[in-house]
């Protein structure tokens, strides 16, 4: 039995028979069946393979679980383990955390943004000064995916200043450091999908907790992440919307259909055969080259594509939206404002180059 057959059958058996699945429960589940180490090379503990096994992952996860929420959460761990921890991770931090992330024993979670001001670098204000071999963090954190079971965390911090310039770090640090603590959140959507904040008061990382190149965190992790994640939500996004669809023919009255809804069903499923080879390409082009012109602009015709589905979708006769099509819907709309300023930029980059 191959991966994605893995996938499909944990998926059907583990998440789809419940209401209101754990994650938790979910996530140690998943770590046993060695879902929780795709992307993880086996000379770490993990289950190898690159970005196409993951997206493919979240495809068959939320096709076949029907929880936005716990493919999110579960697709987000691979995601960290393997763009920060592994990505960026001295040799000791990754033999130490890569084979208990790849078993499902930990997860770790990334904590960028700050309260009413998201991840925009003018604004954050969480702080690492350094104090001898240590830093001392003080701050608040806050949309912490996965955070309230998490065992550690990736801040990001202000270690330096060059004039008005702000220069991040990130810090890999213990749920157990002394003046770490969770602070309460409910997005409210992806209920399966556990959240938090975090505040930091005085937090004494030793300097061998960073993560990556001392004063490039923004530009090497927080930047690049964001693309990353819409990337691979391409996966969780057409699984999901093959879903909706199969159980909105499922519930058609098939006396009297007309020809207008063949068509509209034929478009469908045209779109989302197009969709999954938009899906795969992105999967392809993050594998051998990272995030570049190409990825972007795949993404953004993936969503706006996404968005003519589920209009489509709504037209037919059987069409009910469900708390999982709401959190489908949620996702494609995710960044949908920054996604259509990038296209702007992209464009005038474009014209510069011709003219």
């Amino acid at each position: 039995m191959n991966m994605k057959e893995i996938s499909a059958q944990f998926a059907t058996k583990e998440i789809a028979p419940f209401a209101n699945p754990d994650f938790a429960a979910v996530f140690k589940k998943a770590g046993a069946a060695g879902l929780c180490g795709i992307g993880t090379p086996a000379a770490y503990g993990g289950s190898g393979g690159g970005w196409p096994e993951i997206i493919s992952f979240g495809r068959e996860l939320a096709r076949h679980g029907g929880d936005a929420g716990i493919a999110f959460s579960l697709m987000y761990h691979l995601s960290v383990s393997r763009f920060m921890v592994q990505g960026f991770g001295t040799e000791e931090q990754k033999y130490k955390l890569l084979p208990e992330l790849a078993k499902g024993e930990t997860t770790v979670s990334f904590a960028a943004s700050e309260p009413g001001v998201g991840a925009h670098p003018k604004h954050l204000n969480t702080s690492g000064k350094r104090d001898n071999a240590e830093f001392i963090l003080s701050g608040e954190k806050t949309y912490i995916s996965n955070g309230p079971v998490a065992d550690y965390y990736i801040i990001i911090a202000v270690t330096s200043r060059e004039g008005d310039r702000k220069r991040f770090t990130a810090f890999l640090t213990a749920r157990n450091t002394q003046g770490l603590s969770l602070t309460p959140l409910d997005v409210g959507w992806l209920r399966s999908s556990p959240h938090c904040g975090l505040r930091l008061e005085g937090c004494r990382v030793p300097k061998s907790a960073m993560l990556g190149n001392p004063g490039a965190a923004y530009t090497d992790i927080v930047l690049p992440f964001r693309p990353l994640e819409d990337a691979l939500t391409t996966g969780l996004i057409a699984g999901g919307l093959e879903r909706l669809l199969a159980a909105t023919l499922k519930n058609l009255n098939v006396s009297g259909i007309s020809g207008d809804l063949h068509e509209k069903v034929g478009r469908l499923y045209s779109i989302l055969t197009a969709m999954d080879a938009v899906s795969l390409r992105s999967a392809e082009v993050l594998e051998s080259f990272g995030m570049n012109r190409e990825l972007e602009g795949l993404s953004f015709w993936f969503r706006e594509t996404a968005r003519e589905f589920i209009s489509l979708s709504a037209s037919l006769p059987a069409y009910k939206e469900d708390a999982f099509g709401k959190d489908i819907r949620k996702l494609v709309d995710l960044g949908k404002n920054v996604s259509f300023l990038k296209q702007a930029k992209t464009g005038e980059a474009l014209l510069k180059e011709r003219f």
